[in-house]
């Protein structure tokens, strides 16, 4: 399947997110407490272990588009047995927690930004996956979206 329009206004989106995200607005400062900060470091960690182990399996089928390339494969193991879309939950969970690491209501607004537009993502990229690969149905319905269910 190639890429359509709606896949490269999404994977805009998110770059555009990024870059705005890193910009250093002084809106909405606050001061936090040193245990939140060491909450939010290790917040900052799980998010950076679920995109690095997200990234080792999916190998060749990654993409940053929601279209599912040529050569992918569904994967339902490792991380991806408990959670649908780790790589997204890992990058809400590191920019909501460097928002709240800085005290900066202007990082937090745009991790809430990046958290809808990949929300939007994931929807998009599971009809795209139910298409390709029947399967993803009892998939979706054992695993969480963002996070493990319970």
């Amino acid at each position: 399947m190639s890429n359509t329009t709606k896949d490269r206004v999404f994977v805009g989106l998110q770059i555009t997110l990024f870059f705005v995200f890193v910009l250093n607005v002084n809106f909405g400062r606050f001061k936090i407490a040193w245990v939140i900060e060491l909450i939010c470091f290790i917040i900052s960690f799980i998010g950076i272990l679920l995109i690095i182990s997200a990234l080792f399996q999916l190998r060749q089928s990654i993409s940053p588009f929601p279209t599912p390339s040529k050569n992918a494969s569904l994967i339902t193991s490792g991380i991806f047995k408990y959670i649908r879309h780790p790589i997204y939950s890992g990058i809400v969970l590191l920019f909501m927690s460097i928002g709240v690491y800085y005290g900066s209501v202007y990082k937090i607004l745009i991790a809430f930004l990046i958290f809808g537009v990949l929300y939007l993502k994931s929807i998009h990229e599971e009809k795209l996956l139910l298409e390709r690969f029947p399967e993803y149905l009892s998939y979706k319905h054992r695993t969480g979206r963002f996070f493990p269910n319970i």
